[in-house]
């Protein structure tokens, strides 16, 4: 959970709880109360509350029927203000574009069970997949890079040569764990890429 200050300047990250793990709703009611105690007095005063969701969240632009009783719990139990969501992976793709108009890239969001891809090409999204996380680490990612491909191959033959790793759950260890994976990988087969990607752990996003 984190306190923001919104501005003319931008947005401004004032504090951020430690995180929390949870198997339930009640324990995930309990361990939102315990993150907003955990920030100072000035977030009292504060209600308006926006989530940050992952990509399996959402459905069609919306939040998925499956979360939406639990996002209402959160905000009625704690006398919260929902004034909306944002999609990670979208968010972290505006921020890289805002940065450089035409980026491209692969962006990689990991929770503890599913990874979450997105593409981006020269500034434009182009969409997000997401596949579980299994033993066979080398066979999602491969099945991920086939599906991006796809939606790319109409405007260029190759998908782009970065890929920017990122996670709300997972320690920089376990992101690294990923990144050698991917290095890791059987280039060979992976057509899809003129040459073999880039791989950076965007450490601002844990």
């Amino acid at each position: 959970v984190g306190l923001l200050e919104l501005s003319k300047a931008g947005v401004e990250l004032l504090e951020l709880s430690r995180e929390f793990s949870y198997e339930n709703q009640d324990q995930c009611i309990e361990k939102v109360d315990l993150a907003l105690q955990q920030l100072s007095e000035q977030s009292e005063q504060v209600s308006e509350t926006i989530f940050a969701v992952g990509a399996p969240w959402v459905k069609d632009g919306e939040l998925s029927a499956e979360k939406k009783p639990l996002i209402k719990r959160i905000t009625k139990d704690l006398n919260l203000q929902a004034l909306g969501f944002i999609e990670m992976n979208e968010a972290l793709a505006e921020q890289k574009i805002i940065e450089n108009a035409l980026f491209s890239g692969i962006l990689a969001i990991f929770s503890e069970f599913e990874v979450s891809f997105t593409l981006v090409y020269q500034g434009k999204f182009f969409q997000t997949e997401v596949v579980g996380v299994s033993s066979d680490f080398a066979g999602d990612f491969t099945e991920a890079v086939a599906r991006l491909h796809k939606t790319i191959e109409k405007s260029t033959a190759y998908l782009p040569s970065k890929i920017f790793l990122a996670s709300f759950e997972l320690s920089q260890p376990q992101l690294s764990e990923y990144q050698q994976k991917i290095y890791d990988q059987n280039w060979q087969e992976h057509t899809a890429f003129l040459q073999t990607p880039v791989v950076e752990i965007i450490t601002q996003a844990h």
